[in-house]
Order: C-alpha cells, then structure tokens, then sequence
C-alpha cells in the first residue's frame, strides 16, 4: 500500500491514473480490430457496434463517477479534462482513419465534432442504463437508429460534396 502512495497520493490520482491506462488500452484494442475487419464489411455498424461493447465495460462506469466528482474538485476536473482531451485526440485519429473525408470539402473540426455527437449519444445511452434492470429503450433500436441518421448524414455529406466540384 505504501508503494501506492507514494506515486498516487490520492485515491482521485490512482483512479485517474487507472482510467488514463485502460483508455489508452481501448483505443488500441479499437483501433486493432477496426484495421482487421473484412474489407466488405460495413464499417460503421462494426464501429459503433464495438464502441458500444466498449462503453458496457467497468471502465466507462468508473470514468462517469469521475465525471460527476470532479464538478466539485477543481483538481480533479483539470485532471478528467486532460484526460478526455487526450482521449478524444486518439479517438479522432482512429476516426480520420476509418473514416476519411475530402478536406477541400470540410473543416477539420468535422470529424471533431462528429466524434463528439457519436459519444454523446453513447454517453446518454450508457447513462439511461446505469440502474441495473431499467432500459428506458431497447440498446439496439436506439443504436440502429443512430446508425441510420450517421449514413443519412454521411449520405448529405457526400452529395454536398460532389455538387461543389
């Protein structure tokens, strides 16, 4: 314990810490499975399939309750705040990768903020299924829902695209 102590002084560093570890491995994972999928396969389904399977994990559950601590523990939130900033940097590495778009069309800030609605939702989802035995929807309705409004959208994107050439 006292090895612990010493390189986390408290409980917020060593949590922190944990999630930091098991978010770097994540993205990895992500990013490994992604690469390997069959080049038919539908890569959307396959992503938010597999970011899903990732936000029903322990470690998702513990990122939440840092969340919500750190609203009131200022050095816990500059810590959660790094920590999701550097997340969504790997993440939308990954995202540009799976998912590249004409520059010439969009602003880099597009896969920004794309990324960003895809985790909101799964946030939401993973928020409004944190009672054990409540699911105030079906998960894979509200998925395949979502799935839908992403390729209508990424559906506009396109013709938006090849209208302005």
């Amino acid at each position: 314990m006292g090895a612990l102590l010493h390189h986390f002084p408290t409980k917020a560093d060593l949590l922190t810490a944990a999630v930091v570890h098991s978010f770097d491995r994540r993205i990895e994972e992500f990013g490994l499975l992604m690469a390997g999928l069959d080049a038919a396969a539908d890569k959307l389904d396959a992503a938010i399939d597999l970011l899903w399977s990732m936000y029903s994990r322990p470690t998702l559950t513990a990122w939440h309750e840092l969340w919500v601590a750190a609203r009131t523990d200022p050095a816990l939130a500059a810590a959660v705040i790094e920590i999701d900033r550097q997340f969504m940097a790997a993440s939308q590495r990954v995202y540009v990768e799976l998912f590249p778009v004409d520059e010439s069309a969009h602003s880099p800030s597009d896969h920004g903020i794309g990324l960003h609605v895809i985790y909101a939702l799964l946030d939401g989802l993973a928020t409004s299924r944190s009672i054990d035995g409540y699911e105030p929807h079906p998960t894979e309705a509200v998925l395949n829902l979502f799935k839908t409004m992403l390729r209508l959208t990424l559906a506009q994107s396109d013709t938006g695209t090849k209208e302005s050439q």
